[in-house]
């Protein structure tokens, strides 16, 4: 019994010694820009070269916390880019909550992007796969998870902590969020497997991202484009799954 006590904890010693030392290192970079003030600076460049434009510089932390995420442990990268992206993203009205989600999300994201992509390779090694292959299917097939944190940042009801008081408008805005999240996930999916029914021609297709594209619209700039969203919900239901059941 002792020796299985001794041998557990000394693999939980090897296994967390990588991602320890990644948190002191980003420990030791945290001290520096907070010490030196360079925290704030380096987040006055960023809004500086966005612009001031809110889509924009959520944009370029999504491709600066990719690119930390590829070859780093997630933790080392949130809190990273928490130090650096997050008072940026804050200055320009985003949710505390909602910046720390947004870059969180994506440094999740970063070891599945390619070319590095280490849970592909593993993945491919497991199954004796191409690595190259692998890891553009699993990118492919992850790139649905993108749209969640930018949800996220627009409506941060989402999140649900930041809602104070509840009462029916509140439960029904959350409600038509959380619809339209899910159809532009679903419609997103359906496109990128080209499958609904059957195989999707080109045209249909096109119809079936469209509607994609305007759910996400309908939650980031207007619920009106929900309107057409919901022609397109209908087109599906009656148009293809009618063609699937005459042939």
């Amino acid at each position: 019994m002792s020796n299985i006590v001794v041998s557990s904890m000394e693999d939980s010693v090897s296994r967390s010694l990588g991602v320890v030392m990644a948190c002191v290192m980003a420990g030791l970079i945290e001290g520096i820009l907070l010490y030196t003030g360079l925290s704030l600076r380096i987040s006055n460049i960023f809004i500086a070269l966005s612009g001031g434009h809110l889509f924009v510089l959520l944009i370029f932390s999504m491709i600066v916390a990719l690119i930390l995420g590829m070859g780093m442990p997630t933790p080392a990268v949130y809190v990273i880019t928490v130090i650096t992206l997050a008072p940026a993203l804050v200055k320009l009205g985003v949710p505390v909550l909602a910046a720390h989600f947004f870059l969180f999300f994506f440094g999740i994201m970063g070891p599945l992007t390619p070319p590095v992509a280490v849970t592909a390779y593993a993945a491919a090694a497991l199954s004796g796969g191409d690595f190259w292959k692998t890891g553009l299917q699993a990118f492919r097939a992850a790139i649905v998870a993108l749209i969640v944190p930018f949800a996220f940042v627009y409506r941060p009801e989402l999140l649900i902590i930041p809602i104070e008081s509840w009462d029916f408008l509140v439960v029904l805005r959350l409600g038509f969020y959380f619809l339209m999240a899910a159809v532009g996930v679903y419609f997103t999916v359906v496109t990128l497997g080209n499958y609904l029914y059957g195989k999707l021609t080109t045209y249909e297709r096109l119809i079936i991202f469209t509607g994609a594209v305007f759910s996400i619209l309908s939650i980031i700039l207007t619920p009106w484009f929900s309107i057409i969203v919901i022609f397109i919900v209908i087109y599906e239901i009656i148009v293809l799954k009618k063609r699937v059941t005459v042939l």
